[in-house]
């Protein structure tokens, strides 16, 4: 989740600001995954990076130049 906030911030450009605060009943303490089952086990493997993901779902233009989304039906 840092990446992805850090990423965020990036794209914003603005400062990323943490706050921590206990965590809540039922929350996910820690959380990995690895995207290389996924690609041995159904052939599935991203073609967009995460920042370039992000910029085209948060409509950041200047990020956008030459990135194109693509609609999985």
């Amino acid at each position: 989740m840092r990446a992805l906030a850090e990423t965020m911030a990036e794209l914003y450009r603005t400062e990323l600001v943490i706050y921590h605060r206990p965590a809540r009943s039922g929350e996910v303490r820690i959380s990995i995954g690895d995207p290389s089952q996924a690609a041995e086990q159904i052939g599935f493997k991203a073609k967009t990076a995460l920042a370039d993901g992000l910029a085209i779902t948060l409509d950041v233009p200047e990020r956008r130049v030459g990135l194109k989304a693509r609609v999985v039906a």
